[in-house]
């Protein structure tokens, strides 16, 4: 019953942690559709490294949560919610100075 339990608390915060993600993602896929062709300014720049380093971040705790749940292989998660690479590559990192 305890195990059961576990599965079902694991599974049940992979999923929010899977849409937290959705949710930063769509926040930086609508910015950088609002500035796409523009020049950005330093503000823009700063705005955009912000939600860089919180979809990273949220990623990062939903590889985490994928891993105590014994998914190692992110590929298919990573296509799945179509993951840009600066985010990837920012995962785990410290968040960037304003």
């Amino acid at each position: 019953m305890i195990e059961s339990l576990t599965a079902e608390d694991r599974a049940n915060t992979l999923k929010i942690a899977s849409q937290r993600i959705e949710t930063a993602l769509l926040a930086l896929e609508a910015f950088d559709m609002k500035q796409a062709g523009e020049a950005l300014s330093d503000a823009q720049q700063s705005d955009r490294r912000l939600l860089v380093d919180v979809a990273a971040q949220l990623v990062w705790e939903y590889v985490v949560q994928r891993e105590m749940s014994g998914l190692n292989d992110h590929r298919e998660a990573r296509r799945r919610y179509r993951i840009p690479t600066d985010v990837w590559s920012r995962m785990g990192a410290t968040p960037r100075a304003a």
